[in-house]
């Protein structure tokens, strides 16, 4: 059927790549790669929208799994993408590319089209059945004629659970399946486009350098105005709480902007200077 969207994986360094189903034209495929942060803790913040495979790859298809049902889901609301300049539109969302130094990522490998994932409450805007309910007609597969249906495992014991950023905040640990990852993607890029959420958007190099810059001196600002230590550094506990809480109203806006960065020129700009007017002039 038309509305079929196989899976398929493209060649990385540690991986051969599994191909798709042969009989299936472009349009009904889409990679199933996935971007984790290896360099921190190997959580998935960031998602493929599109990427050029090797000429050799068997998985030879630009779209990645979730942007491919997302385009034929949007397709049928009249919604087709647009590209201008660089950034991607998307119905009512704009895309920008990540690029090596986007957000607080330094030397990311920046290949292909990559976004970040705006995570939701999975409870809220999908519904997990198992095979076995469908089997036995539970539930009504004409039910489903309006939903995106993504098929996988979900089996504790599978080499397919992935660790996100919710889990490391909550410290659980807890890995998720593989195609629970894939409907959060899919739920973000539908309601971008539709217009129910945000995008999260990641501060240009030189705006976001500025940024560390403007806290490095503001750290060094509240040392040259605080005479006693004590102040000093509750006012330094006060402005890294201010900061943290700028960030997150910040991100609940759409933006990712650097906090820890920020935080680390804060400190070291009022460390700094406190410690040199202490001690400093009495070398």
């Amino acid at each position: 059927k038309s509305n079929l969207i196989a899976t398929c994986s493209m060649i990385t360094a540690t991986s051969p790549g599994v191909p798709p189903p042969p009989e299936l034209p472009a349009i009904q495929k889409g990679f199933s790669n996935i971007l984790k942060d290896y360099f921190q803790d190997s959580a998935v913040r960031r998602q493929l929208l599109f990427a050029t495979p090797d000429p050799n790859d068997l998985c030879n298809t630009e779209f990645s799994f979730s942007s491919i049902i997302a385009l034929h889901y949007l397709d049928k609301e009249g919604i087709q993408p647009e590209t201008v300049g660089e950034q991607v539109q998307l119905g009512q969302a704009t895309f920008t590319p990540m690029t090596t130094n986007s957000g607080g990522y330094r030397k990311l490998d920046d290949r292909g089209f990559q976004v970040m994932i705006g995570y939701s409450d999975f409870d809220q805007f999908a519904l997990r059945v198992s095979l076995s309910t469908i089997l036995a007609g539970e539930v009504p597969v004409d039910d489903l004629s309006d939903y995106g249906v993504l098929i996988g495992v979900s089996d504790p014991f599978s080499n397919d659970l992935l660790l996100t950023p919710e889990n490391v905040r909550s410290r659980q640990g807890n890995l998720i399946p593989g195609v629970i990852v894939q409907a959060h993607m899919l739920n973000y890029l539908l309601g971008t486009a539709l217009g129910d959420r945000r995008v999260i958007n990641v501060l240009p190099d030189w705006i976001a350098t500025g940024w560390i810059i403007r806290f490095s001196l503001l750290g060094a600002g509240l040392s040259a105005v605080t005479q006693r230590a004590s102040f000093w550094s509750l006012t330094l506990g006060i402005a890294i709480l201010s900061l943290y809480g700028l960030c997150f109203g910040l991100f609940i806006l759409g933006w990712w902007v650097p906090w820890i960065p920020a935080v680390i020129g804060l400190t070291i700009g009022s460390s700094s200077l406190w410690t040199y007017r202490k001690f400093g002039r009495r070398l």
